[in-house]
């Protein structure tokens, strides 16, 4: 079988849980079929839409590069550029069925057209951006005249993050017009810049933009208390938004949901039920087998990932200074150059506590890092779907305590294969960080209840039935 892969971003420059998944996923399909892989990258120094393909280890690829240039928010989900790209990689690869992870910043126009040229579909969904235009985040800062709730960091730089539990039309287009993901053209000017340094004068500036981007984009503080600016966008562009994008993919033959939550959120959203199929991630359990963890006379709490404000790590600090116990520390693995002023305010609110930043690590030493952690902390502020981070503690047996919101709270009963707390909420995860002081027993139970984790093969071997009833003659 062809099978044709497509994903936002892929390594290894972005190493997230999609593209960590969409790899291991492709490998394994690999040993049986013929796979490619399309997929963007953001490269300043190189054209809008410049296409490279090779090959990485046992599948080939198509990269386009999208440097987020669009001039209108309609680009954002419809993109006629990338549509083009999308048929002649149909053309040129000829596959049997598309399986598409992740459309941001392609085009949701692809399972049409692939459905056009007789390509039948899949998607899995792997967060909200079919319903939520923030990248799929579906959380925000706060507007000036709302109410916050007991958990959001009065005065401070970071934390204030509201939560969209209902998607609400008017309040998403003021998110956009305060945060907007296009980019402005001073921005754009700068792109042309970086081309021309590269042209003329040889030099290769890609990096040191990458780093620039990453500053300026999404590492700064908002400010709740800011008024939003007058913006292009309205309720009805939402509106019309998330209408296409729900009518687009309605040529998708199934979704593959890996949590039970975002299953029902998007039911909740109109997409039809019958179409939607849970079916949690795979993994390379081999990493794991004969693991052994290091001993150490204090109890090691863990954080492993990006180390990003959704993601809470603000509220694991603070928490783990409410216990101010010498028999504890804190390891965090993760990322420190990606949000400079978010780490910078972390060791701030960190101080003297042995909190370690241990920064960025390559997914081949996982091993190691859960083998000097005793409990691992998924402290997300946000609706998570299925982190991989608490599927690879569960091969390790390492206990997890998660906020009980999102996928996380599937993944975790509560007091028997790990402890959940409030969201936001450091004095409550102080009280559960608490428990494994006071009696040491307890990481080793709950770490031994630990469920199964399904492999890649399991996996595959799922996936491969989708497609064959997706391309066979009776559907």
């Amino acid at each position: 079988m062809r099978i044709l892969q497509v994903s936002h971003d892929f390594l290894p420059g972005h190493s997230a849980g999609v593209e960590i998944y969409t790899h291991n996923l492709c490998h394994e399909l690999a040993q049986r079929h013929e796979v490619h892989l399309l997929f963007t990258e953001h490269s300043p120094t190189r054209p809008q839409y410049d296409v490279r393909e090779s090959v990485f280890k046992d599948f080939t690829y198509t990269e386009v590069v999208n440097n987020h240039c669009q001039k209108h928010f309609e680009e954002t989900y419809s993109n006629p550029e990338m549509d083009a790209i999308f048929r002649s990689v149909l053309d040129s690869f000829k596959p049997d069925v598309a399986h598409f992870q992740h459309l941001l910043f392609h085009s949701t126009n692809y399972p049409r057209i692939a459905a056009e040229r007789g390509v039948p579909s899949v998607m899995t969904l792997h967060d909200f951006w079919p319903i939520c235009e923030q990248e799929g985040k579906r959380s925000r800062a706060y507007f000036p005249d709302e109410e916050k709730d007991d958990t959001a960091w009065a005065g401070e730089p970071f934390g204030c993050v509201k939560v969209c539990g209902e998607i609400v039309p008017e309040l998403c287009a003021k998110c956009w017009n305060r945060n907007p993901t296009l980019r402005s053209g001073t921005e754009r000017m700068g792109y042309f810049c970086l081309r021309a340094a590269r042209r003329l004068l040889g030099l290769d500036l890609t990096e040191m933009a990458r780093t620039h981007y990453n500053r300026i984009r999404g590492s700064a503080p908002q400010k709740e208390d800011a008024p939003a600016p007058a913006g292009p966008l309205r309720a009805d562009d939402i509106i019309r938004r998330n209408n296409y994008i729900r009518e687009a993919l309605s040529h998708v033959y199934k979704f593959i949901c890996p949590s039970p939550f975002l299953a029902r959120e998007m039911k909740r959203h109109s997409y039809p039920q019958e179409r939607l199929v849970v079916a949690d991630y795979g993994f390379k359990t081999e990493a794991f087998e004969g693991f052994k963890r290091t001993g150490d006379a204090r109890i090691r709490f863990g954080f492993v990932g990006t180390v990003a404000e959704l993601k809470g790590v603000h509220v694991l600090i603070r928490a783990f200074r409410k216990i101010a116990s010498r028999r504890a520390a804190l390891e965090i693995y993760g990322d420190t150059e990606m949000h400079p002023h978010y780490i910078s305010w972390l060791k701030t609110l960190a101080g003297d506590a042995p909190v370690y930043f241990n920064g960025r690590f390559e997914p081949e030493t996982l091993t190691e890092i859960f083998a000097h952690i005793d409990a691992l902390v998924v402290p997300s502020i946000w609706y998570e779907n299925s982190p991989l981070v608490i599927h690879e503690a569960f091969m390790s047996h390492t206990p997890v305590i998660a906020s009980n919101i999102g996928g996380m709270a599937d993944l975790i009963a509560d007091g028997k294969t790990g402890l959940l707390f409030k969201p936001g909420d450091s004095g409550d995860l102080a009280a559960k960080m608490q428990m494994f002081l006071d009696d040491p027993a307890l990481a080793h139970a709950l770490g031994e209840a630990a469920p199964h984790v399904k492999t890649m093969a399991e996996d595959a071997a799922l996936i491969e039935n989708l497609y064959k009833d997706c391309v066979s003659p009776r559907r």
